[in-house]
């Protein structure tokens, strides 16, 4: 690809590759193995379903994980959903558009 063109919001790589990389997550938790949270259980159910390309459902938990994380007051896991839901979006036909807004707001609370 040239690198004078933007690539297509198709090429988008899966981001859960690089969630290592962007949240400290797993660094607060101590003792033993503790109980996933709703917010994480939806989660992990939505990427399940992205990797099976049931993209519709996928957003659909997401989006819920996204609102379990607002009610928590947990800015990391609602960071890290809209980001993966941005990347949902990429694939489902006629909402490419609403994968930006999914973007930049993780943005905003990594920046901060």
């Amino acid at each position: 690809m040239d690198a004078s063109h933007p690539a297509e919001l198709n090429e988008v790589e899966n981001p859960i590759r690089h969630l290592n990389e962007l949240t400290a997550l797993t660094q607060n938790k101590y003792g033993n193995t503790p109980r996933p949270e709703k917010g994480e259980l939806l989660f992990i159910s939505a990427m399940q379903l992205a990797q099976r390309a049931k993209w519709n459902e996928a957003a659909q938990k997401l989006q819920a994980a996204i609102q379990e994380a607002k009610r928590a007051s947990a800015g990391e896991p609602e960071a890290i959903s809209a980001m993966c839901l941005g990347w949902v979006y990429t694939r489902i036909p006629g909402h490419k558009e609403d994968a930006f807004p999914n973007y930049s707001s993780p943005l905003q609370h990594w920046e901060s």
